[in-house]
């Protein structure tokens, strides 16, 4: 999830400078996800009451899907997390 550190409700009431400085944050984690997850990437992104947004903030998701299906990169995963393996993964993330 990504936000904007002011809130605005939508997009269009956010300064374009800073709506492109999320849009860039957007594309940077969207690469690296992609990069180190090695699955594609879907982003949504709803725009204010008359889409249907359930928070009224800016925000992006970006969900890592395998193989351009809509399954969840990791669906197939155990109900545990093995050993270290949320540490790993946070290591192998942080930009």
């Amino acid at each position: 999830l990504v936000i904007p550190k002011k809130p605005y409700e939508t997009i269009m009431e956010m300064p374009e400078n800073e709506y492109l400085e999320l849009q860039k944050l957007v594309h940077k984690v969207s690469i690296h996800l992609q990069t180190i997850l090695k699955c594609d990437i879907a982003i949504a992104q709803k725009n204010g009451k008359i889409a249907e947004q359930d928070i009224p903030h800016v925000h992006f998701h970006i969900i890592p899907r395998k193989d351009k299906s809509r399954k969840f990169f990791n669906e197939n995963k155990p109900d545990k997390i093995l050993g270290n393996e949320l540490e790993n993964y946070a290591k192998k993330l942080k930009l």
